[in-house]
């Protein structure tokens, strides 16, 4: 690593003690995954054991993805949660917000405009009303306005969504003056992409969408891949299933998040899969 490099890496572990402790993590991983490429390969060979040649390169990868979860210099915000961590924050307007796992979001009050930026994540905003002052949620070029309400707002990567719960919200591409803005009623849904106007609204299931303010996961009727990317959101480490044919499997599922690891159990004991953690970052599924 260069001067400049460490110099990056030093900063951006003062800011955060979850920085550090994040680090510590990974260099923890690469201690523990040479000592199971020790245990696996005690003694040189000719020839690499299919097992070796099987698992290697996939630890390889989760370490990359590991290195560049640690390494990556994201933005924080003034609220933001770690993997796994669901968080209530009380602001000083009486509104209240809960993010969700691995997510973060900026405050700027002043005395015309409540605004909050959400940089990643989902978070579930109780506005307190105030109609000289509206509150307003932007994300990917988008913003989700209301007077007193509740809504929530999920940062997708590519897209938004906006999904309300109580009240009227008003949703609007910002780069184009307002004028593609659409009002979503309570029980409703809509979803934009980054700079792009909403899409049309539809109805929500309002209870299941809250579910994870509870700290509980609902996973009906999705293919097995897709139920371990969202318990992978809440997870800490890396989870590998080793048998793509398997990632098709339809499954439904209800999980507790503060319980992630007995949910997985029980998961793989019902599909009939071994589960074994190699480390505390890295669990396979075959």
């Amino acid at each position: 690593m260069e001067q400049g490099e460490r110099e990056r890496l030093a900063r951006w572990l003062a800011t955060d003690p979850q920085h550090r402790q994040a680090f510590e993590h990974e260099q923890q991983f690469w201690r523990d995954l040479a000592a199971l490429e020790a245990d696996l390969c005690p003694a040189p060979v000719v020839t690499e054991s299919p097992i070796r040649r099987r698992f290697l390169p996939l630890a390889a990868a989760a370490s990359v993805v590991l290195v560049m979860m640690v390494l990556a210099f994201r933005p924080q915000g003034d609220f933001h949660t770690a993997t796994g961590e669901i968080r209530t924050v009380a602001l000083e307007d009486g509104s209240r917000l809960i993010l969700d796992t691995d997510s973060a979001v900026d405050v700027h009050y002043d005395s015309g405009l409540r605004r909050i930026e959400l940089l990643r994540g989902r978070a579930w905003f109780q506005v307190e009303p105030n109609k000289r002052r509206p509150f307003e949620v932007l994300s990917q070029g988008g913003a989700a306005q209301a007077v007193g309400t509740a809504y929530q707002v999920e940062d997708r990567g590519r897209s938004v969504r906006v999904t309300v719960t109580q009240g009227v919200v008003s949703v609007r591409s910002p780069e184009r003056g307002g004028e593609h803005a659409v009002m979503v009623h309570a029980g409703q849904t809509v979803v934009y992409d980054s700079g792009q106007p909403p899409s049309g609204v539809s109805d929500a299931d309002v209870t299941a969408a809250l579910l994870w303010t509870e700290g509980r996961l609902e996973l009906d009727d999705l293919p097995l891949d897709d139920v371990l990317t969202a318990i992978q959101r809440y997870h800490p480490g890396k989870i590998l299933l080793l048998d793509s044919g398997v990632g098709r499997r339809r499954v439904s599922a209800m999980l507790s998040v503060a319980e992630l690891d007995k949910g997985l159990d029980a998961l793989a004991e019902s599909q009939g899969l071994a589960l074994r953690r190699l480390t505390p970052y890295l669990t396979l599924l075959y």
